[in-house]
């Protein structure tokens, strides 16, 4: 029997384990322009949103209705959980805009279309 790490009761409203999530290096804090609250709250609804995804995903693994795509959705969705949670302890960190691989700050606009990057433009294209 597979283990689903993500579990969610629709009386009780989950939030990310930063438990599980890779301790992050040491690295100087750069300063945005994107309002911190606002990315945050961007990435808790995201995930929320993800997390609801996965819970009716595994619903149908449990009752017999899930089907081959609906098993490779739900892998999806599980990686794009645990990017979410890196990106939610980069930012209680305070590190969500600096690049995991140079150091260098993550430009707004990247940030802004993807909450979720850990690497700059240059990183990220090579």
């Amino acid at each position: 029997m597979t283990t689903l790490p993500y579990t969610s009761s629709s009386s009780t409203t989950s939030t990310p384990s930063t438990g599980s999530a890779p301790v992050m290096r040491a690295r100087p804090v750069l300063h945005t322009t994107i309002d911190p609250s606002a990315l945050r709250r961007s990435l808790e609804l995201e995930w929320q949103l993800v997390l609801d995804g996965v819970t009716a995903k595994q619903e149908s693994l449990r009752d017999g209705t899930a089907t081959d795509a609906t098993e490779a959705l739900l892998q999806l969705q599980l990686e794009e959980l645990r990017s979410l949670d890196v990106a939610l302890l980069r930012h209680e960190t305070g590190v969500c805009d600096v690049c995991s691989s140079c150091g260098h700050q993550i430009d707004d606009k990247r940030l802004t279309v993807l909450p979720t990057a850990v690497r700059c433009d240059s990183c990220a294209q090579r």
